[in-house]
C-alpha cells in the first residue's frame, strides 16, 4: 500500500454546518472575471470543488446501534463529518458491539479517498493484548487498500478510563509509525481523569448527539486536510 505522510494539526476553531445534507450543500464560488464586455455576458466563476470521500470502519460509535451496518443518523459523527468538503460513502464496515477481529474479517477494499478507523472500545479489557489489537488495526488499513488512513482515538470509557487512555496512546504511535493521521476528536469532552465530561454521555460509553457534532467536525477537518508528501 502506498503511504503518504500527513501533517495535520487540529485547529482551535471547528466550523460546523448543521442540518444540511452533504449532497445539497452549495459551495460559494469566487469570481474569475471582474469586468464585462456587455451586460449580456455573465461573470465567469470557479467550478465547485470535488469533495473528499471517506469510508469508515468501526462500532456503534459510528453505526449507532445498528446491526444492519453503516447508518448515517443524527447520533453518528459521520453525519457531521459529511459536510463542507467531505462526503461519507457507504463503504467500510461498522456494527454495534463489533470487535477488531470482526472488523478485520469483514472489511474489503474501498474506493473512498480516506479510510477512518474508530475502533477498539469493545476490545478494552478483553483477551487480546495491545500488540494483537494493533496488528488487527493494521490489517484493517491494509485490507481497505485506502491511500489515506485516519486513526481516531476512542471516546472516554468511564468504567475503565486508564484502558481507553492507554489504547489511544498506542493508536497515536501506530499512526506515527505508518505515516497515517491520528485525530483525537474527543479531547474537549474528556476530563483530566480520562472520563467523559458529564454532558457528553448518558451511559459513560456512548457519546450524545452534541458530542457527535463536535467529533464529526474535528474528523472532517482531518479528512479535508491536504496531505504533505515526503521529500
Amino acid at each position: 500500500m502506498t503511504r503518504k505522510r500527513v501533517l495535520f494539526t487540529a485547529g482551535a476553531v471547528i466550523l460546523l454546518t448543521l442540518g444540511i445534507n452533504a449532497t445539497t450543500v452549495v459551495w460559494p464560488v469566487s469570481t474569475i472575471a471582474e469586468g464585462r464586455v456587455g451586460p449580456s455576458i455573465p461573470q465567469a466563476v470557479a467550478p465547485i470543488a470535488t469533495p473528499t470521500t471517506f469510508a469508515v470502519v468501526g462500532d456503534s460509535i459510528s453505526a449507532r446501534a445498528s446491526r444492519e451496518g453503516l447508518d448515517m443518523s443524527s447520533g453518528s459523527w459521520t453525519t457531521y463529518a459529511s459536510q463542507a468538503g467531505a462526503e461519507f460513502v457507504a463503504e467500510g464496515w461498522a456494527q454495534s458491539g463489533a470487535k477488531l477481529l470482526e472488523m478485520s474479517a469483514n472489511v474489503t477494499p474501498v474506493t473512498a479517498d480516506v479510510l477512518v478507523v474508530l475502533a477498539g472500545t469493545n476490545d478494552l479489557g478483553g483477551e487480546l493484548t495491545v500488540e494483537n489489537r494493533l496488528m488487527l488495526v493494521t490489517e484493517i488499513a491494509e485490507k481497505s487498500a485506502a491511500q489515506r488512513v485516519i486513526l481516531s482515538s476512542v471516546p472516554p470509557l468511564d468504567r475503565d478510563p486508564a484502558a481507553s487512555t492507554a489504547w489511544n496512546a498506542a493508536l497515536r504511535q501506530l499512526a506515527a509509525d505508518n505515516s497515517w493521521t491520528f485525530v483525537d476528536p474527543w479531547q474537549t469532552m474528556r476530563t483530566p481523569e480520562g472520563t467523559y465530561v458529564a454532558q457528553y454521555t448518558l451511559d459513560g460509553m456512548h457519546p450524545t448527539g452534541e458530542a457527535a457534532v463536535i467529533a464529526g467536525g474535528a474528523l472532517r477537518l482531518a479528512i479535508v486536510a491536504t496531505p504533505s508528501m515526503d521529500a
